[in-house]
């Protein structure tokens, strides 16, 4: 009697976790046999979500890299000083930290402008994307900053970007939704 050969494939726990999270369907087994397991990852995963069809990358303004998958980034606030209370925003941009931000930073400050920064890593965090967003509207509705047409454009660039790794998925049937409501005219 001839035994044939065939090829055996040990899973480890970390095979396994790979294998489930790496599809689609693997993560619906997961989140219905481990609960426990799928709720903890899901606080750490941090890739980018569906809320777009595409994934849209951030790029430093230097060197090109995305700051979404690296997070070692600042957003940056070019501002000038109007009164004692009121800040203007000509400019924002993001940038490595370091030499790629003092580059940029010295430019502005020769031109008189002064800035004022966020780390990304932190603006990733979910709490901290929420009150970073309501601290902005209130100082802008107090009257306090001021942001130019561009500023602005970039203000809302970033947000949207970030979004992208501090939101979470949605789901079919809100993906559904979220189509049939575009189509109602909206008040804002």
């Amino acid at each position: 009697m001839q035994v044939k050969e065939f090829e055996v494939r040990i899973f480890d726990k970390e095979l396994l976790e790979k294998e489930l999270l790496d599809n689609p369907k693997g993560k619906n087994i997961l989140k219905r046999y481990f609960p426990l397991s799928y709720d903890k990852w899901k606080l750490l995963d941090t890739k980018p979500n569906n809320l777009f069809d595409n994934y849209e990358p951030l790029e430093y303004v230097c060197c090109g890299k995305d700051l979404l998958i690296e997070k070692t980034g600042i957003i940056v606030f070019v501002q000038k000083r109007n009164t004692k209370y009121v800040c203007d925003t000509v400019d924002i941009y993001w940038v490595c930290k370091g030499e790629c931000d003092e580059k940029k930073r010295n430019y502005y400050e020769t031109q008189g402008y002064s800035t004022a920064w966020e780390d990304i890593g932190d603006i990733a965090i979910p709490g901290k994307y929420l009150s970073w967003n309501m601290a902005i509207l209130n100082r802008m509705y107090d009257n306090i900053d001021r942001y130019e047409k561009v500023a602005f454009e970039k203000l809302k660039q970033f947000i949207i970007s970030i979004s992208q790794i501090v939101l979470r998925d949605q789901t079919d049937e809100q993906i559904k939704r979220l189509m049939e409501l575009s189509q109602i005219p909206s008040w804002g």
